[in-house]
């Protein structure tokens, strides 16, 4: 059975207490007239409405009484404000006479316990809580409380080293992503009829010690050095022209043994095959025309050119 609303927080031990412990501090007070407005039950009850009639039941006589939902959305207040976990949350409030004032819970009145508190949080539901948390911003955008014009997001940079593409790197990172992607397809189609007979060797190593006689010769002072590392970059397109070619095959013969069961399998992974050897090839003839260029030792990539990437899954 549903409980809204929860019962009166003061009592006469209450009235023992200083008037400072009586009285909320500045910040759970306005919190706590935030929070008065009934409207705010309204999303929770019509959940709870919309899971009775779901289970053909009644939410207003049927079970157990639940905690006061007025306490339970002021305990998610304090721990989202306090970042507490449910544990912590319970100790802090059973053991602050404010908190258990800002939560309505009376000073004679036991804590909920956590894993109720959690269950409760389960059982309402992200949705529930995005309707809560939208009717608590109209409530202060209503009283003027705030402006809702921006929302300002606290992120944390983390300084890293930055990897400029070459054509000889875009070389090699097509080569790999071809090379895991016909990887996949094989480790699935490896048993029975549909055996595939085409491969596409993973030429990643010999593409890496291009990679690295780049960077050697760049180091060296030799007036042969852009030369060195043109060679060197059409190399690694030539690499990548062989895979390119070993893939379009492998399509090929996707296409062909697409029969029967399993045939749409098959056409979606030829697809995404020659979906990933159109933009390999596109780095392919850049580097083609780098070479007949002849561009500077750096042999930087331009920035309109992606780096290739294999798509997700098969």
């Amino acid at each position: 059975m549903l409980r809204l609303y929860a019962s009166q927080a003061q009592s006469l031990w209450d009235e023992l207490l200083p008037i400072e412990v009586q009285d909320l501090p500045e910040d759970l007070r306005e919190i706590d007239a935030l929070l008065a407005d009934p409207a705010l039950m309204a999303p929770i009850a019509a959940h709870w409405a919309r899971e009775a009639e779901a289970r053909g039941r009644s939410s207003a006589i049927d079970g157990r009484p639940t905690i006061a939902m007025q306490t339970y959305v002021r305990l998610m207040v304090l721990k989202q404000r306090s970042r507490y976990g449910y544990e912590t949350l319970m100790r802090e409030v059973s053991d602050s006479i404010h908190l258990r004032r800002f939560c309505l819970i009376a000073l004679h009145e036991r804590v909920p316990c956590e894993s109720t508190v959690r269950k409760m949080t389960r059982r309402l539901g992200a949705q529930t809580v995005t309707e809560l948390c939208r009717e608590v911003i109209v409530a202060a955008a209503r009283e003027r409380r705030f402006r809702a014009r921006a929302v300002r997001i606290d992120s944390t940079v983390v300084e890293a080293d930055v990897r400029y593409p070459t054509d000889a790197g875009l070389a090699a990172d097509a080569i790999g992503a071809l090379a895991r992607e016909a990887g996949k397809l094989r480790a699935r189609l490896s048993k029975g009829p549909a055996k595939l007979a085409c491969k596409v060797r993973d030429r990643s190593r010999a593409a890496g010690r291009r990679l690295r006689e780049i960077s050697r010769t760049l180091k060296s002072r030799s007036g042969e050095r852009k030369d060195r590392v043109m060679k060197l970059t059409g190399d690694a397109g030539k690499l990548l022209e062989r895979s390119i070619g070993e893939t379009r095959a492998l399509a090929k013969e996707l296409r062909a043994k697409a029969r029967g069961r399993g045939a749409k399998t098959k056409l979606a992974a030829a697809r995404r095959l020659d979906e990933l050897t159109d933009r390999c090839d596109k780095v392919a003839e850049q580097v083609r025309k780098r070479v007949v260029g002849g561009a500077g030792p750096g042999a930087s990539a331009p920035r309109r050119v992606r780096r290739a990437s294999a798509p997700r899954g098969v």
